[in-house]
């Protein structure tokens, strides 16, 4: 065996111990992005993923109402203000944030996936003017593009966070939104939550040439986030200044 056959075994077998105890399909996907260096910027901090169909439903099945809607009053300053524009948010829950965002931009057409079928269903009974689907895009593909995809407090409870956003970025037009808990300073290793399985630093989506947009916090100040912005790949009749629209 050759010098250059040796180093790919090594790496191949660092890479099944990694995912070792995932679930086939996060294990074929994760090693996959091992094999072409896609997993630099962020920290794989637990080695099972608890965040199943199953966990979600019974999470949602206890909310009573309202959830949350801080993270998309945050990004609403970054969406036109002036023009019909569209609009999918991954990992919807149950709407809060669609629901939102519809009273503030009543020009828009706006949608919504989440695997959690109790979240789903929450979501259209509260707001019937967003189109609204059970769908898990970590094992399904998007099919038809939006000007804009968010991606809220969603990525960190993935196994292969980057398959996700690489199929958004393929799908967006104008922009995704990501947004993320963050602690710049913090080392890598277990997460306080245990829902999270990864941990992102500021670098995390330099290579799709991301930008921060916000840092703030969530849960009475409780929890820092950040927003970053991912310029959309998909094919568009305007640019993505124009598409825009920012105040100011």
């Amino acid at each position: 065996m050759g010098e250059n056959e040796q180093l790919l075994a090594t790496i191949w077998g660092t890479a099944i111990r990694v995912v070792r105890g995932l679930m086939p399909y996060g294990a074929v996907r994760l090693v996959q992005r091992l094999r072409q260096n896609r997993v630099e910027y962020g920290t794989l901090i637990k080695p099972k993923n608890i965040n199943t169909r199953v966990y979600w439903n019974r999470k949602l099945a206890k909310v009573d109402g309202f959830w949350r809607d801080e993270p998309y009053i945050a990004l609403a300053e970054h969406l036109p203000q002036d023009r019909s524009f569209t609009l999918l948010d991954i990992g919807c829950a149950t709407g809060d944030g669609l629901e939102w965002l519809t009273g503030q931009f009543p020009r828009a057409a706006l949608s919504g996936i989440d695997f959690s079928s109790v979240g789903i269903a929450k979501a259209k009974a509260k707001q019937s003017s967003v189109m609204y689907s059970i769908m898990d895009v970590s094992r399904e593909r998007l099919q038809g593009d939006w000007d804009y995809i968010c991606l809220v407090e969603i990525l960190e409870h993935l196994t292969d966070p980057y398959s996700v956003l690489d199929q958004a970025v393929s799908r967006a037009r104008v922009a995704v939104f990501v947004s993320v808990p963050f602690k710049p300073n913090a080392p890598a290793g277990p997460h306080k939550c245990r829902e999270h399985v990864w941990r992102f630093d500021k670098h995390a989506f330099d290579r799709y040439g991301g930008r921060v947009l916000l840092r703030d916090f969530l849960n009475e100040g409780k929890s820092p986030r950040v927003l970053f912005e991912v310029p959309g790949q998909a094919q568009s009749g305007h640019s993505p200044e124009e598409s825009r629209g920012r105040n100011g």
